[in-house]
């Protein structure tokens, strides 16, 4: 449960999960159509030393699962549904749509 604070400062507790996980095995497991908000950082493919993620891959292996996450987070966002994704720059930006907007 995750305290929640309205416009008349009444607090509340609303039922909410954090899952940290494989992002594309993870969503598969939520059914279609019942999360409320997205918010994502995914890695920039720019070389960044994460754990256990390489985030230096050609671009068709990036935009590719670029495009098997953002097929997930589309499937399981209610259709009133938000979606926040953070990119790094404006050319990853023009990247990212590029190679992912055509297909989902």
């Amino acid at each position: 449960m995750v305290r929640e604070i309205n416009e008349d400062d009444e607090t509340y507790e609303v039922p909410a999960f954090v899952r940290t996980m494989n992002c594309v095995q993870g969503m598969k497991k939520i059914p279609t159509g019942s999360v409320d908000v997205v918010v994502t950082s995914p890695p920039y493919n720019l070389g960044k030393k994460y754990g256990k993620y390489m985030d230096r891959r050609d671009q068709k292996e990036y935009l590719n699962w670029c495009q098997q996450w953002a097929i997930q987070v589309r499937r399981v966002l209610k259709e009133n549904g938000s979606f926040f994704l953070n990119l790094g720059s404006r050319n990853m930006a023009n990247t990212w749509t590029a190679g992912i907007k055509r297909n989902i």
